[in-house]
């Protein structure tokens, strides 16, 4: 959140965490803002965490959106101020709520604004909740876990345990979802973007007994159902497909009553028979 004084497309907005880490982790992060430094010098080696704000209008976009938020209830725990006219005390804000536009716009600044939620559902439900989605970070020691929540995150780049690195990988596709965009660079995605994809269907002109030739003359469309039931289909369509079959074809109908197969025997013979002349016979 503070790196390059949070004016990086990917910094971190916004901060979900789950209850029973929530008052160690806003210790932790009350803790480790009090260590930055503030301040500028064109030295390779620079002493300074956060540097300057780089335009006087994005001050006051920070300055409104952390006023915003501290009138409808939220309690800052650490910085808030201009220094020294261009540069932004690293903030914190705790007790956010998505009605605050902190929560709900880019800030483009030194804020980590932290949100307490139950449990990892209501997390990814809140992180999703946003017209952005370029990059999250989740943090675990259970790497399952945190794949797991990546997975259901709606941004085009997650990163486990760190934030912005994602970007410097040159083979991984980064990009957004979303108002944050749709492209990519990186990786082969990159290239193949501005490619246009052909889809071939190639084989032998179809035969007279082709299923395919057969299921496409007129009065076939209770067979077609039938067949896709069958071979597509999950068990519950199969038997509707042997039903249908036996309401229309009495003689069969008797049989399967009378106990030489039943209705779910029929559809795998059905299904059987059918995939083998599809195989042999496409």
């Amino acid at each position: 959140a503070n790196y390059n004084a949070g004016q990086v497309c990917m910094s971190v907005e916004r901060v979900y965490v789950v209850d029973s880490v929530y008052d160690r982790f806003v210790a932790a992060v009350k803790r480790e803002v009090g260590q930055l430094k503030i301040g500028y010098t064109p030295d390779m080696e620079s002493p300074y965490s956060s540097g300057p704000i780089m335009l006087p209008r994005q001050l006051e976009i920070i300055e409104s959106q952390i006023k915003d938020a501290l009138e409808k209830g939220a309690k800052l725990i650490a910085g808030g101020r201009r220094w020294q006219s261009t540069f932004f005390e690293p903030t914190v804000l705790t007790g956010v709520t998505h009605e605050m536009h902190i929560m709900r716009k880019e800030t483009f600044g030194p804020c980590m604004p932290i949100m307490k939620v139950k449990d990892d559902a209501e997390a990814i439900q809140r992180a999703n909740d946003s017209e952005y989605g370029l990059s999250a970070s989740v943090w675990s020691q259970n790497l399952r876990r945190a794949e797991r929540v990546g997975h259901q995150l709606e941004a085009g780049t997650i990163v486990v345990n760190d934030a912005l690195v994602c970007y410097a990988v040159a083979q991984l596709p980064f990009g957004g979802m979303k108002k944050s965009g749709s492209g990519r660079i990186h990786g082969r995605d990159e290239v193949t973007q501005f490619t246009q994809l052909k889809g071939f269907a190639i084989g032998k002109a179809p035969r007279a007994y082709d299923v395919a030739t057969i299921l496409r003359e007129p009065c076939h469309y209770s067979q077609m159902k039938a067949a896709v039931k069958l071979v597509f289909g999950n068990w519950r369509q199969k038997r509707e497909a042997v039903r249908d079959f036996l309401q229309k074809n009495p003689t069969a109908a008797k049989y399967a009553h009378t106990g030489f197969m039943t209705a779910a025997t029929l559809a795998e013979i059905f299904a059987i028979l059918f995939v083998f002349f599809f195989v042999n016979f496409w």
